[in-house]
């Protein structure tokens, strides 16, 4: 793979994730208006890398999971602050 495939099918995608995980930061149950404004984000990384199977994978396993994953974290950490 050349450096311009490279970056279009592994180095593309992968950067897209962390912006669109980077939405979940203050998401909790309060505000469900982030994860609306990130499901609209996956969908548009689904669209925009079809085709690419590493996108699909990193969609599968990190964007269809890191929603629960992250919000979880966030309550942990509010209910740590509240003791």
């Amino acid at each position: 793979m050349d450096r311009a495939q490279w970056r279009q099918k592994v180095y593309g995608p992968y950067m897209d994730i962390w912006k669109i995980i980077k939405i979940l930061q203050h998401a909790s149950n309060d505000k469900p208006e982030l994860f609306l404004e990130y499901m609209n984000e996956v969908e548009k990384f689904e669209n925009a890398y079809q085709g690419n199977e590493f996108a699909e994978f990193l969609r599968r396993a990190v964007l269809l999971r890191a929603d629960d994953v992250i919000a979880k974290l966030n309550r942990e950490d509010a209910n740590e602050l509240q003791s």
